[in-house]
């Protein structure tokens, strides 16, 4: 039982070299999509800045500058296409890993999350649609700050949970070796096991004490036996 035990303790502390390449892959998948993440922001800044600035936009200037404004909205449909391939890609090389319960958890939160930053843009882009409302510079920035919480939120889900998991537990980074990749730590088989080990092996170079045969007689039965009694048997008569 105990060597079976050892046997399978040896296993799990073994990944695939398919695995740790699937893992490697992943990571790249998810940092695209922080990437993409990040070209979404930049090209909402282009707005947010001189809209945060302004005291007030007019309707008049707003239809002047329809045509720059349709031309932004149209980049924000592009940039979120953009982000929705990435995190596809990102959702199909997480989910090899999907027989881990803990993946499935991450795959969940993923897809919850990515969800919710689209939202978020398609609003904007249903905001930007009707410029000449009177509040529509309100309307902008509230949903380039929406954008932006999302985006944080899925950001924080991607580098600190979902490719954190994969470094340890599928990749096998740790602080361990980061300076050397090559000083990789190698898992022992527990001290219990190790010493159930020891103690079932047998030493061929101690003397073994030859047992003394047992006596038939009925007088002897209640005799304690030593084992100095085999080196004077030859000595001693019972």
């Amino acid at each position: 039982m105990i060597t079976k035990l050892a046997a399978s303790l040896d296993m799990s502390f073994k990944v695939p070299d398919s695995e740790k390449k699937m893992g490697q892959e992943s990571v790249q998948s998810f940092l695209a999509v922080i990437n993409s993440i990040s070209l979404i922001k930049d090209h909402l800044d282009i707005l947010y800045d001189p809209f945060k600035k302004a005291q007030e936009i007019s309707t008049e200037a707003l239809i002047k500058f329809r045509g720059k404004i349709n031309r932004f909205r149209t980049q924000v449909k592009k940039n979120f296409k953009i982000l929705k391939k990435h995190a596809f890609n990102a959702l199909s090389k997480l989910n090899y890993f999907s027989k881990d319960t803990h993946c499935i958890e991450l795959i969940s939160a993923f897809k919850e999350s990515i969800n919710d930053l689209i939202t978020a843009g398609i609003k904007f882009i249903e905001i930007l649609d009707d410029f000449k409302v009177s509040d529509f510079k309100d309307k902008v920035l509230a949903g380039i700050d929406n954008i932006k919480k999302e985006s944080s939120q899925t950001e924080e889900l991607v580098r600190e949970r979902i490719i954190d998991h994969i470094k340890q537990n599928i990749i096998g980074e740790s602080w361990a070796n980061e300076e050397d990749p090559s000083n990789i730590l190698k898992e022992k088989i527990p001290t219990v096991i190790e010493i159930y080990k020891n103690i079932n092996k047998t030493d061929e170079s101690m003397p073994q004490i030859q047992k003394r045969p047992q006596s038939l007689n009925v007088s002897d039965s209640q005799r304690i036996l030593y084992p100095q009694d085999m080196r004077a048997s030859e000595k001693t008569s019972l």
